[in-house]
């Protein structure tokens, strides 16, 4: 075999080697113990101190399961407790470090490009770090939020076991990283449709407005969601609906329109409404009072 061949074959099994990795790591959202370690802390610590009783009970039995990988998501990566009661949120702090090429002797213009490119990921985890302190603080029960967990500590003296979707087994302790825990969701729509086919159409109107007042709760609390679609970020525990995504909050201007309100509001239930006419017409005219209600009345 001459050289050229052996050159093509060696360049050949390393864009092999490095696709099948890349594939790997895709399928397992890229989770990995370092790939939850911030690159600095963040501006404030934060996490849950005085507990109820209730709270606190949830909390012990969602820290003494193992648990499970659930999916990639765009800013944590989720695990569901053994039970399937709790899921267990851990802030994706990968990106937000320069990228391993970062120390080699690259053109001034790639570097500068590869540090901005972390600088902005960094400036997308502070946005979602603090849209759980918002979550926290202003929206507890509304999120089916348990605990919060922002820069490290040494009170919660406790290890997670989990297993990512590669069947891997890590032992994390609680104390070193930045975490959430909330309360196991059905996704709101999946809920409605399981009512409407058992027809327990008095529930399913019940939940349609429960979820209305839910968003109605946000803005009065003066609190924008950049995650419109209630299709994914709304769910339901216990027959109540509760927000799932927390990684979009932010508080609104304090002089925020009652016009602005209004449009922030449509965003959120527009095609939440029209799914509702088209696939349950028995129940659009009883959200649409509601809906009457809130502009003229509420907001």
């Amino acid at each position: 075999m001459s050289y050229a061949k052996k050159i093509i074959l060696a360049i050949g099994a390393i864009v092999l080697i490095f696709g099948c990795i890349t594939v790997i790591q895709k399928y397992n959202g890229k989770f990995s113990i370092e790939n939850l370690t911030s690159s600095k802390p963040f501006e404030m610590s934060v996490y849950s101190g005085v507990l109820s009783e209730e709270e606190s009970r949830a909390v012990e039995a969602a820290f003494s399961q193992k648990y499970t990988y659930l999916q990639h998501g765009k800013q944590v990566f989720p695990f569901v407790s053994e039970d399937g009661k709790y899921v267990i949120k851990f802030v994706r702090h990968y990106k937000a470090k320069p990228p391993f090429y970062h120390s080699l002797p690259l053109p001034k213009s790639l570097r500068n490009f590869a540090t901005k490119r972390a600088e902005l990921n960094r400036e997308k985890v502070d946005v979602a770090l603090k849209s759980f302190v918002i979550a926290e603080s202003q929206l507890k029960k509304e999120s089916g939020l348990l605990y919060v967990h922002i820069n490290k500590t040494s009170h919660i003296q406790k290890s997670l076991q989990v297993k990512d979707k590669l069947y891997r087994n890590f032992s994390i302790n609680l104390d070193d990283y930045d975490f959430i825990v909330q309360k196991t969701a059905v996704l709101a729509y999946d809920q409605i449709k399981q009512l409407m086919d058992n027809n327990q159409i008095e529930q399913a109107q019940t939940l349609v407005l429960q979820i209305i007042d839910l968003i109605e709760t946000r803005l009065k609390n003066g609190i924008h969601d950049n995650d419109i679609t209630v299709f994914k970020n709304v769910g339901v525990v216990d027959g109540k609906p509760i927000f799932i995504d927390l990684g979009r909050f932010s508080y609104l201007p304090a002089n925020t329109s009652t016009y602005d309100l209004r449009k922030d509001f449509l965003k959120q239930i527009s095609s939440f409404y029209d799914w509702i006419s088209k696939k349950y017409p028995q129940l659009e005219k009883q959200l649409k009072t509601r809906l009457d209600q809130i502009f003229y009345e509420s907001i």
